[in-house]
């Protein structure tokens, strides 16, 4: 049941309303909240947001309100054609228990939300007495569906249902990165496959733009747009890296890397590296009867008749 106000209270807030609303906040940054909060009459019966109603009428909270998941504030702001914005984390104080804006307390809502135009117009001293104050009286949540229920219940404009909205789940994007292969020994150049993957534990829709920057300089060489939940991109470095990979879908973006390690060639490595004659590692002695020398360079060696080993120019 809804409290009717009479023709001169409606006038009055509307000339009020349009006086003294803001023109606009900040969203939060999370938007968990969809549906609306109904208050008020409607003239015409039809069920339809079109200027029929009175009082409150609707409030649409979807992009507008955060409510944790777990106990804390709930921030952000609704929006009503006929009353403007209301804050459900003003500040007090309060006109009486609780202290404190709009909480989440295990299923439950409880504080205070205020009616932003009625706030900044008792502010002025011109509010006609009315404070804008909003009580939660029983709003409460389904932890199963999100589903609320319950009122809150405001001195001048009387009952708000909460029957309409409902809390989404938390939109998770999460990614994995890697490289394959992702390491080079003695060599001056790497190519590699970089990969993203999207989790199946994931909770957002629609397409995939996955960006890759095969050095890690900030430059994304590769941009694809795409539904699939993998992708790979062709890069070549030619120094040790951490390559990234950012990958946005609904709205939420989630970044990846994967270290590339490159070791240059050296003379002792045992590997035959560019500008190297010779690299036998560890038996790389410089005399005969090595066939390498320590500066990777190739030994000629003769057998005398004492069978002793003697170099000999190449």
């Amino acid at each position: 049941m809804f409290i009717k106000k009479n023709k001169k209270i409606l006038l009055f807030l509307v000339v009020f309303c349009a006086t003294f609303m803001l023109g606009a906040f900040l969203k939060a940054n999370a938007a968990l909240v969809t549906g609306y909060l109904w208050g008020g009459t409607e003239q015409v019966s039809d069920g339809a947001i079109n200027g029929n109603e009175t009082g409150v009428g609707w409030i649409d909270l979807s992009d507008k309100v955060d409510v944790p998941s777990s106990d804390g504030n709930v921030s952000g702001y609704g929006w009503s054609e006929n009353i403007g914005w209301v804050d459900f984390n003003p500040a007090g104080p309060y006109p009486e228990a609780p202290n404190n804006s709009v909480r989440r307390v295990g299923n439950n809502l409880v504080g205070w939300a205020r009616i932003v135009s009625i706030a900044t117009a008792r502010a002025a001293g011109n509010s006609g007495g009315w404070l804008g104050w909003v009580k939660m009286h029983n709003v409460s949540i389904d932890s199963a569906t999100g589903q609320m229920s319950g009122y809150a219940w405001s001195d001048e404009l009387g009952w708000i249902d909460f029957a309409n909205a409902k809390i989404e789940a938390s939109k998770i994007l999460n990614i994995i990165v890697s490289a394959s292969p992702s390491a080079c020994i003695s060599c001056s150049s790497l190519d590699f496959d970089l990969e993203a993957v999207r989790e199946d534990t994931s909770t957002t829709l629609g397409n995939i733009i996955y960006e890759f920057d095969c050095d890690g300089d900030g430059t994304y060489e590769g941009t694809y747009n795409t539904i699939n939940s993998s992708q790979s991109h062709g890069c070549t470095v030619v120094s040790s890296v951490t390559a990234q990979v950012r990958v946005t879908q609904d709205g939420i973006t989630q970044t990846g890397s994967a270290a590339i390690s490159i070791t240059a060639p050296s003379c002792g490595d045992g590997i035959l590296g560019v500008g190297e004659e010779c690299d036998d590692g560890a038996a790389n002695n410089g005399v005969c009867p090595a066939s390498c020398s320590a500066s990777c360079t190739s030994n000629v060696c003769s057998d005398n008749s004492n069978y002793n080993w003697i170099e000999v120019a190449p």
